[in-house]
């Protein structure tokens, strides 16, 4: 402790902006939830994103590339489990999971330890995603479907993994 002027500060203590003292608790949690904020917002930016994306590859067709390039792949590559999907089940796994992505975001807006792996995972498999639309449409030397959105899924995704806080000491 230190004294100044017939007032105590205690050492994990500091002033804030109106001169008064907060406690280094008050302020870390402060902190804390403003990171949690910054990184829901990130999931929920990223999951719109994703939002769009699917509805880019569903206006464009996206199974209509996807599902026979599966077959030639399988007949090269038997043991790889790639899925042949019909529209209506594609699309509905995809609604499933934008939900369910949006449900975890309760989650990640409390700042739960567990969804930082699951932030992980999210933001690069989109920055996969993102990617792998750009070069198999410059493999193919035409705009596939899901080309359109990529960059925002791309953009979403890298504002994502910097959002996740980091390890605290």
């Amino acid at each position: 402790m230190r004294s100044g002027g017939g007032i105590c500060f205690s050492e994990s203590s500091t002033r804030t902006e109106s001169g008064g003292e907060q406690p280094a608790s008050l302020m870390e949690s402060t902190t804390r939830a403003r990171q949690n904020r910054r990184w829901g917002t990130a999931w929920l930016l990223l999951t719109a994103a994703l939002a769009v994306h699917v509805l880019d590859e569903a206006v464009n067709d996206f199974l209509g590339f996807y599902n026979p390039f599966v077959l030639s792949t399988r007949a090269s590559f038997p043991w790889l489990p790639l899925p042949v999907f019909c529209f209506s089940t594609w699309l509905g796994l995809l609604i499933f999971a934008v939900v369910a992505l949006l449900l975890l975001s309760v989650l990640v807006f409390q700042g739960k330890w567990g969804m930082k792996p699951v932030a992980h995972i999210y933001g690069w498999l989109m920055v996969a995603n993102a990617l792998l639309h750009g070069f198999l449409s410059l493999w193919q030397g035409q705009l596939l479907a899901g080309v359109w959105s990529s960059p925002l899924v791309l953009v979403c995704s890298f504002n994502l993994l910097q959002s996740i806080p980091r390890r605290s000491r």
